[in-house]
């Protein structure tokens, strides 16, 4: 995905994905991270943390009422 990135197995073979990126390509990954769904969990930093929750807010409130 990044020129940056390393990848590192985990024992519960959970795999841990770090890169160096600018701020301003935080709502770029905030898209490819929310293509795992639930499979993936933002870390840090907290700005990238944040930006998922709020996406996700967002998204959970086309869902809060029962299409009409």
């Amino acid at each position: 995905y990044h020129p940056t990135q390393v990848n590192q197995d985990l024992p519960d073979q959970r795999l841990r994905v770090t890169f160096s990126i600018t701020e301003a390509a935080l709502p770029q990954v905030v898209r490819w991270l929310m293509q795992f769904g639930h499979h993936a969990v933002a870390v840090s930093p907290p700005l990238l943390c944040e930006l998922v929750r709020s996406r996700l807010t967002e998204t959970l409130a086309l869902y809060s009422t029962p299409p009409q």
